[in-house]
């Protein structure tokens, strides 16, 4: 048989549960929407340095590298170490696209994904200044984050192309769900505990009155319970007193009632038992049992109205 206790544990938890599930839902998806907005705007950053960069290294050395492979280039060089420890530092590869779509500096590690060092000139100037999801027109061997900025350094348009792993996102976002779910297992916890202690103070009254109940099944009429808690609980408190105190009673009044009728019985059974036992003892003359005799009818039919009186109230 389920308890109260039980149920008002298991309907608490079924709320916090369902309560919980959803403010994780909301924390999951507000936290995934600022993850991605926050890698967004990293990217936006690196691309204003890198754009500083360049133009800074534009205008020391007034040219800009047309090939990703002269080594000999100090601007090149320069530029491209400088991009390598930003790019490291920012979990992302800096791409510098010329303006026929040809690779010019790519930060370390950049033809790991890279297919061809070759970008379409159409994607670019569609993904231009935008992030997107995507292998920025197949020139990525995988699905990336992507942000492309344009450049215009003397009368050439350059693209600086930011790009981090998929991989990446997806592991900031593994360590944000993971904390999220260590936090609702603990406020699930404390919430269990707080509904088995609200639950336990709600039904400690109603035990309390369960023993006071089986104390009167026992014939314990003198057992009270306290009347304090809610205003329903204490209406039940007072109501059970009130029927202990009624059930005393009665019972006092029942003692009083069968101690009553024991003596009234016991009055004409003394004669009754008195007059026959002088008569089988010879103590009463057979002259006298016409006498003694009537006596003892009499005494029979006082003891058979008390015994009909006595009928009729059991019945009442």
């Amino acid at each position: 048989m389920k308890t109260i206790f039980f149920r008002y544990m298991t309907t608490f938890l079924i709320i916090m549960s369902i309560t919980l599930a959803l403010l994780s839902m909301m924390m999951a998806a507000r936290v995934s929407h600022y993850a991605a907005s926050q890698q967004e705007q990293a990217l936006m950053n690196a691309a204003d340095f890198s754009e500083k960069t360049l133009r800074y290294m534009y205008e020391l050395t007034g040219a800009m590298p047309s090939d990703r492979d002269a080594g000999e280039n100090e601007t090149l060089l320069l530029t491209t170490k400088i991009l390598n420890e930003y790019a490291r530092t920012s979990s992302a590869a800096v791409l510098i696209v010329s303006p026929e779509g040809k690779l010019l500096i790519g930060t370390q590690g950049w033809d790991d994904f890279s297919v061809s060092g070759n970008f379409s000139l159409s994607t670019l100037y569609a993904y231009k200044n935008g992030c997107t999801y995507d292998s920025l027109g197949g020139a990525f061997s995988d699905i990336r984050l992507n942000y492309v900025k344009s450049m215009e350094l003397g009368a050439n348009t350059f693209f600086i192309v930011l790009t981090s792993p998929r991989s990446y996102a997806e592991g900031i976002m593994t360590h944000m769900y993971g904390s999220i779910l260590i936090a609702v297992l603990w406020m699930l916890a404390a919430s269990l505990a707080a509904v088995y202690l609200i639950s336990d103070k709600l039904t400690a009254p109603l035990r309390s009155m369960q023993s006071a109940a089986n104390a009167l099944a026992r014939g314990d009429f003198s057992v009270r319970v306290p009347v304090s808690g809610s205003s329903e609980i204490v209406e039940l408190a007072t109501a059970f007193n009130s029927m202990a105190e009624a059930l005393q009673n009665n019972e006092n009044k029942t003692a009083g009632f069968i101690s009553d009728i024991s003596h009234d019985l016991r009055t004409p059974l003394t004669s009754i038992s008195g007059f026959i036992d002088g008569m089988l003892n010879g103590s009463i003359s057979p002259e006298k049992y016409t006498y003694y005799l009537s006596v003892v009818a009499e005494e029979t039919r006082r003891l058979t109205r008390l015994v009909h009186s006595l009928l009729e109230i059991t019945r009442m």
